[in-house]
C-alpha cells in the first residue's frame, strides 16, 4: 500500500524558534479533548500513538472518548493534520466560513485559528504569513482525528456510550472534528465492524530523511518528529459467528500475537477472523 498521510508538519515549533501558535477565540462546543485538538504547545506532535493501563486513565488523557467505549487491547492512535488543500484566497469577496479551525504556516512560524473572524484578526495584528512578494501563505483546514478500536458496534447507553446487551462486535472508530450548530466539536464516528486488534510499527527518519529502521508503537523514547512511515496491521473478524472454534494465532509486525482468547468478548472464539497490514508514507516534517 503506498497511501500517503500528510501531517501538519507541527512538533511544536516549526523551525526550532517560532512556534504554532493558537489564535482560536472558539473553544469546543463539548469541552472535550480540547487540549488535543487546540494544543500547540512543544508536547503534543503531530502523530502518537498511546497505551494506557486502564480505561480510566485513557479517558483522562482523551476526555472525548468514553471510559466504556475503548478497548485496550489496542493503542490510540492520534493524527494531527492538514487536508493539503488551500482554501479560496481571502478577501472581502470570498471569505474563509466560520465553519472550523485552520491553520496559516510558514518555516518561519504558524497560527490554528477558527474561521474568517480570527483570520482578519491575524491580517490585523499582522500576524498572518506572507511571501516574500508580499502575498498570504496557504491557508488549509485542520483536521484533528484519533483512532483507536471500541467494543461494541451499535452503542445504546447514555451519550453514545456502549452498554449491556450491546452487539459486542469491536468497532474501529475515530474522533474527528465536525461542527455542531456553530461551534466545532469532536464526534466519534464508525468506521470498520470487526476490527477487534491493531498494532502499529513506527518508521523514523535518519538526518538525510530516509527510513532508519521500524519500531513499536510503545519502544520508549520515540522521537514523533522523526516518524515518516506507519506500519500498520488490523485483525479483523466475520460479523457474524461461525458457530465453530478459531484455535488460529496471528502475529503482529510488533511480534505481539493475538488469539481469540485476547479479545473482550467472551464468544469471540465462535468468529472467525484474518489479519490485514499496510504501510503508510507520513509527509511529516523533519525537525
Amino acid at each position: 500500500m503506498g497511501n500517503h498521510i500528510r501531517l501538519a508538519g507541527f512538533y511544536g515549533t516549526m523551525d526550532g524558534d517560532d512556534p504554532l501558535v493558537n489564535r482560536a477565540s472558539t473553544g469546543l462546543a463539548n469541552n472535550r479533548c480540547q487540549a488535543t485538538v487546540l494544543d500547540s504547545t512543544q508536547t503534543r506532535p503531530a502523530l502518537q500513538v498511546n497505551t494506557f493501563a486502564n480505561t480510566a486513565a485513557a479517558n483522562a488523557f482523551y476526555d472525548c472518548i468514553l471510559q466504556s467505549n475503548i478497548d485496550l487491547n489496542s493503542p490510540v492512535l492520534e493524527i494531527r493534520s492538514v487536508d493539503g488543500v488551500p482554501v479560496p484566497p481571502n478577501n472581502a469577496s470570498a471569505p474563509l466560513p466560520n465553519d472550523g479551525y485552520y491553520v496559516q504556516a510558514s518555516p518561519g512560524g504558524g497560527a490554528l485559528f477558527f474561521g474568517n473572524t480570527d483570520y482578519q484578526t491575524l491580517r490585523t495584528n499582522f500576524e498572518d504569513r506572507v511571501y516574500a512578494d508580499g502575498g498570504s501563505v496557504e491557508v488549509m483546514r485542520w483536521q484533528p482525528a484519533i483512532y483507536y478500536v471500541r467494543p461494541c458496534a451499535n452503542p445504546s447507553g447514555a451519550g453514545g456510550a456502549c452498554a449491556a446487551g450491546d452487539d459486542a462486535t469491536p468497532t474501529l472508530v475515530r474522533q474527528r472534528l465536525n461542527m455542531l450548530g456553530s461551534q466545532p466539536a469532536m464526534v466519534e464516528e464508525p468506521l470498520v465492524a470487526g476490527v477487534e486488534r491493531v498494532d502499529y510499527l513506527v518508521g523514523l527518519a535518519d538526518a538525510n530523511g530516509q527510513i532508519d529502521r521500524y519500531v513499536p508503537h510503545d519502544t520508549a523514547g520515540i522521537d514523533w518528529s522523526r516518524a515518516v512511515s506507519l506500519r500498520l496491521a488490523v485483525v479483523v473478524r466475520e460479523t457474524g459467528a461461525a458457530g465453530g472454534t478459531d484455535t488460529a494465532s496471528y502475529t503482529l509486525p510488533s511480534g505481539d500475537t493475538w488469539t481469540c482468547a485476547d479479545s473482550a468478548d467472551t464468544n469471540a472464539c465462535q468468529y472467525n477472523r484474518s489479519l490485514f497490514s499496510g504501510t503508510f508514507n507520513l509527509r511529516n516534517r523533519i525537525l
